[in-house]
């Protein structure tokens, strides 16, 4: 009987950071090479149904949870808890970043109604992350989209998929 184990996600350091997957430091790499501040894991929070949270980054306050897949319904409820809480927006980057799906926006959670208009709700393309709307706004856009990304967008897709962790490396190209 060949029973198989459970993929398990590989800790990987970066920047003085001990990462839980290698998928949160490639995201790392990318928002370094995009230029954004981030932080990793800055606090836990106890959302309304009592459920304790730990979301992956923030970002000019804006949470980002990255999910290898598409989040779960589970996963979702709790992102949606605590945009209402906290009163912020919580998106998904889902797989290794793609400069196309950072200009097109990340699904997510609306949390700041009195901002955008709009209630408490799962909102298509809610934030577009990109280097445009950071260089314009000093922080990402709120509800834009645009076809075609950056040259900077897509220059942070390809060192975060580029980077390697093994053998002391340090994630980010000499370039």
């Amino acid at each position: 009987m060949n029973i198989e184990a459970p993929t398990r996600a590989i800790e990987t350091r970066y920047k003085g950071y001990r990462f839980r997957s290698r998928l949160e430091a490639r995201w790392a790499v990318f928002f370094d090479a995009i230029g954004w501040k981030w932080e990793y894991e800055p606090e836990g929070y106890e959302l309304a149904d009592g459920t304790r949270y730990l979301p992956d980054f923030r970002i000019c306050g804006s949470f980002i949870e990255i999910k290898a897949t598409e989040p779960t319904d589970d996963e979702k409820n709790k992102a949606e808890l605590l945009a209402k809480g906290l009163k912020v927006n919580v998106v998904f980057g889902i797989g290794l970043p793609s400069a196309k799906e950072i200009a097109n926006g990340l699904d997510g959670y609306n949390g700041d109604p009195d901002f955008t208009g709009y209630p408490v709700e799962w909102t298509n393309a809610l934030l577009t992350f990109s280097a445009y709307c950071l260089r314009k706004w000093d922080r990402p856009g709120i509800c834009i989209s645009y076809e075609t990304p950056a040259i900077l967008d897509i220059i942070a897709e390809n060192e975060a998929r580029a980077a390697r962790f093994e053998h002391g490396e340090t994630g980010r190209s000499a370039s």
